[in-house]
């Protein structure tokens, strides 16, 4: 928004600008946070089972019911502790 209100006097010098954006803009942290996605449960079963990518097993989870995934993780299962 500032940017668009000093676009409107082109005819300012560069000093001009630059005391224009030094006063204008708060400082510190201008940004919000870029939100982390969330996974949904047992992504990652089915990426190893099937050798997906994360892509493709997201497309994919919508297809599987809760019994398939049990299956899954009980064929998985390496034992040890």
């Amino acid at each position: 928004m500032l940017a668009e209100e000093l676009n409107q006097y082109h005819h300012l010098s560069p000093a001009l600008q630059y005391d224009f954006y030094y006063y204008a803009v708060r400082k510190g942290n201008r940004f919000d946070p870029i939100p982390k996605r969330e996974d949904p449960p047992y992504l990652e079963v089915v990426m190893e089972y099937y050798n997906y990518s994360r892509q493709k097993a997201m497309e994919v989870m919508h297809l599987l019911s809760e019994q398939d995934i049990q299956n899954m993780i009980k064929t998985m299962d390496k034992g040890g502790r």
